[in-house]
């Protein structure tokens, strides 16, 4: 997000599990191509053809595409070709009655398309417990009643504890840990996500030990905002003080998935003065301010909004797929974006939950970083 204090993109977060919406920020993508021009085609009432100095072919080439969910794909079908067993299926750990299932079918279709020959198994949790069998001799994952065998488990559930209803759902976890399918994500990538390790990586020295490029290194601490945690005790005051001082201009985040968790504004007052031992649960972090714009949403059951004050949170979506074991690196590259867009006085930013609405990128492929990477022939 860009920060307009310093002028500079901030990382907000980053995400290493059940990361959505990679089948749905296309279609959006084309659908305000087509909104484009049809306003463009038929518009007579005012002027909204595009200027024809500028350096660009029409409005429309400025909406950047969306690779996203064709390189998703693609990595899941190079994951389930590693395993290398051909009569093996995938299984997509869903959380119960799905909402999301759109999105998660997308993905499904697209995989068939490069592989029609790939079975999938959509399960929950609880179904696992009744279906799940880890072969203890050769640790491969079968599902009865089929005895069809696992080679990848993709994750979109397990994120947040209510997931896990009792020790069963845990144990479930424990043997897809265990077992010789590829993750996505396995339990230390998932890990690696919690706001805490965020808050580590800040730390002097720290990304220049993985980092050995200084100039790379440098670029990349540079999308840092000020975090900090409150486990350090000769910190620890200090940084209840900044809260206490400046409540508006910080925001608390748990080690949590899923949105609603953050406090902000009275709320961390209420929390330093009533459950002050409840801070170590939180890092904190600066507040970004981002740019606003004015535009429109469009919402379920016809309660659009017109005409409004929005920010931007764009998200940049990646695939990674390594051999923990050896270091061996088979996919690791940036695959598409993600924008939310959400009213000024909103603090939260998840789609599902109803806090914002999926958008696309317009900005011209001339003088844009994001464009140059997006707009590449895949």
């Amino acid at each position: 997000m860009l920060d307009t204090k310093a002028n500079r993109m901030r990382q907000i977060e980053f995400n290493t599990i059940s990361s959505a919406f990679a089948g749905l920020t296309g279609i959006v993508a084309d659908l305000h191509k087509a909104v484009l021009n049809y306003a463009l085609e038929n518009s007579s009432i005012r002027q909204v053809k595009p200027d024809e100095n500028k350096t660009s072919s029409s409005s429309i080439d400025l909406v950047l595409p969306n690779n996203a969910l064709i390189k998703s794909a693609e990595a899941l079908v190079k994951a389930f070709e590693l395993y290398n067993q051909p009569n093996a299926s995938i299984l997509f750990l869903i959380v119960p009655n799905e909402r999301n299932v759109c999105d998660q079918n997308a993905l499904v279709d697209a995989v068939q398309q490069l592989q029609p020959n790939i079975r999938f198994h959509m399960k929950t949790f609880e179904q696992l417990v009744e279906e799940l069998i880890l072969d203890e001799k050769t640790f491969n994952l079968h599902l009865k009643p089929s005895n069809d065998e696992v080679a990848v488990v993709y994750f979109r559930a397990g994120y947040i504890p209510d997931h896990y209803i009792d020790e069963k759902c845990w144990k479930i976890r424990e043997q897809i840990e265990q077992s010789r399918a590829i993750k996505c994500p396995t339990i230390r990538s998932q890990l690696s996500g919690c706001k805490i390790v965020q808050e580590y990586l800040t730390h002097e020295n720290i990304i220049e030990k993985y980092i050995q490029n200084p100039e790379l290194a440098q670029k990349i601490r540079s999308t840092f905002a000020h975090i900090f945690n409150f486990a350090d005790p000769t910190t620890r005051e200090q940084n209840i003080e900044l809260l206490r001082q400046n409540p508006h201009g910080f925001v608390l985040k748990p080690n949590r998935e899923g949105g609603g968790n953050n406090k902000y504004d009275d709320d961390i007052i209420d929390l330093i003065t009533n459950q002050a031992d409840h801070l170590s649960y939180f890092i904190g972090m600066e507040k970004v301010v981002p740019p606003t714009c004015t535009t429109c949403l469009i919402k379920p059951d016809g309660k659009h909004v017109l005409h409004v004050k929005c920010i931007n949170e764009i998200g940049i979506f990646g695939t990674m797929l390594t051999n923990i074991e050896t270091n061996e690196e088979f996919i690791n590259e940036v695959t598409g974006y993600l924008v939310r867009t959400k009213t000024i006085d909103t603090n939260e930013g998840g789609v599902a939950t109803g806090y914002s609405v999926l958008d696309c990128l317009d900005v011209s492929e001339n003088d844009n970083q994001l464009a140059k990477i997006f707009a590449q022939k895949r």
